[in-house]
This record gives C-alpha cells, sequence and structure tokens, in this order.
C-alpha cells in the first residue's frame, strides 16, 4: 500500500508539473527525468495510474487549454497553436482529428 501511494503522489505531482509547464515542450525523457524512473517504467506508472498515456494527456491538455484561449482570447488559431507547442495550425487541426 506504502508503494502505490508513493507512485500515486509521483504522478500527481507529474500532473501538477504537466500543468505547469503546459507552454512547454513536454517529452516523456522530461517526465522520466523529472520523477527519477526510467520512461518505460514511468509510462506503466501514469499509464496504470490514468488508464491514458502520458502523451495523450500532454496532447489532451494542451488542447483543452487551448479550447479556452480560442474562446476567450482575441487569439488567432495560428497564435495559440504556437502558444501550445504545435509546429503549425495544420498540425494543430490535425490533432483534433485523431
Amino acid at each position: 500500500m506504502k508503494r502505490d501511494s508513493f507512485t500515486n503522489g509521483v504522478i500527481d505531482q507529474t500532473l501538477h508539473w504537466i500543468d505547469e509547464n503546459i507552454h512547454e515542450r513536454v517529452t516523456l525523457d522530461d517526465l522520466a527525468r523529472k520523477t527519477g524512473y526510467s520512461k518505460w517504467h514511468f509510462q506503466r506508472l501514469f499509464y496504470a495510474r490514468m488508464s491514458i498515456t502520458a502523451a495523450s494527456y500532454i496532447r489532451n491538455a494542451k488542447l483543452m487549454r487551448s479550447v479556452i484561449d480560442l474562446k476567450f482570447s482575441d487569439r488567432n488559431i495560428i497564435a495559440i497553436a504556437e502558444k501550445y507547442g504545435f509546429s503549425s495550425q495544420q498540425s494543430y487541426t490535425r490533432t483534433w482529428l485523431c
């Protein structure tokens, strides 16, 4: 049980860190380095807790935050795509289709 609560704490801290750095390019290597786990072990822990891969979680978080910006800011879609680290407006809109 202690191990599960420790792992949950690590994942909770990781989720907070992702949220704080949502405008940056966040990679699996970054997350593994931050937690001290190998990236493969971290992926297993993250998926076991969240039922989604870390990459999918990050992509979804960026998309959800970008929707808020699209709705409530006066920025255009290209500026918002760049803000959330998408390489182009096309890659941003294509991500919505996946």
